[in-house]
């Protein structure tokens, strides 16, 4: 009995580390988002955008009755490290998403912005055809 109870322990310790990395890697990409909206790097913004999207799509919560403590634990974890990252050089910390950022993924999700610009205004045209008609 005494195993299971450590075993479970551990699981919780495991989620809870989870829990607060995920928490952390939001604030980051919100921050780098942010800076990178402010440098007029389109790109780069979108990039930390799906990052920050795709992240929150991936979180599993565990049972109905833990999700609002796992939620609690990230938002928690989320406003500590915003807080953090708010007191850092955001000169220094923009090198650091750019950094983070490499040509590769560069070249990816500037072709992917193009494409997502192209849709959206293919669908915004659409109705203007269908107007004419």
């Amino acid at each position: 009995m005494c195993t299971s109870t450590y075993a479970e322990a551990v699981v919780d310790v495991k989620n809870d580390i989870e829990l607060k990395t995920k928490g952390n890697a939001l604030a980051n990409y919100d921050v780098c988002k942010s800076l990178a909206t402010q440098s007029g790097d389109k790109v780069m913004a979108y990039y930390y955008d799906e990052m920050h999207r795709l992240t929150i799509t991936e979180t599993t919560l565990e049972s109905q009755v833990d999700k609002q403590l796992q939620v609690e634990i990230i938002e928690d974890e989320y406003d500590k490290a915003l807080s953090i990252l708010k007191k850092i050089n955001s000169a220094g910390l923009y090198q650091l998403c750019l950094n983070r950022f490499d040509s590769v993924s560069r070249q990816y999700y500037t072709t992917k912005l193009a494409a997502k610009l192209e849709q959206a205004q293919l669908e915004k045209t659409k109705p203007e055809k269908s107007e004419l008609e």
